[in-house]
């Protein structure tokens, strides 16, 4: 999204414009949205999860083992999934967008190099033809 590069532009002497954008080879902006979505569906799976163990309704006696409350392991593991979005997943995601941020940034150099290239070019085609209109208008 905000952040990766744009594509320069490049504008010959004869008013062209010159400019590739590499989110036609890897649509960067894609990339992130689908992480992002990705890291929502496991915070938002794992809360569900949370909510339906807070919810269990066993009797005490069953929520009691040898004297001690269930409860507390209950919490613990609430804990743990909620974790797997924040530890697990997430830095999964961060990993996969910098890695795609970092090839869409090579991609861009090499398509505004590209750009330039093609708008040197047509300067040269223009300024000969500049130069074949000058030496007819001098004979």
């Amino acid at each position: 999204m905000a952040g990766h590069p744009q594509p320069q532009v490049y504008r010959s002497k004869s008013g062209k414009e010159y400019s590739h954008d590499a989110r036609e080879i890897l649509a960067i902006d894609d990339v992130d949205t689908k992480c992002e979505a990705i890291v929502t569906a496991a915070e938002q799976g794992c809360k569900d999860i949370i909510k339906k163990i807070k919810n269990v309704q066993i009797g005490k006696e069953t929520l009691s083992v040898a004297d001690s409350s269930l409860e507390p392991a209950l919490e613990e593991v609430g804990t743990y999934i909620k974790s797997i979005a924040s530890e697990g997943v997430e830095p999964s995601t961060e990993e996969i967008k910098s890695q795609a941020a970092a090839k869409f940034a090579e991609l861009q150099d090499q398509e505004d190099e590209k750009a330039k290239k093609e708008c040197e070019a047509e300067n040269a085609r223009w300024e000969a033809e500049q130069a074949e209109k000058n030496k007819s208008s001098e004979s």
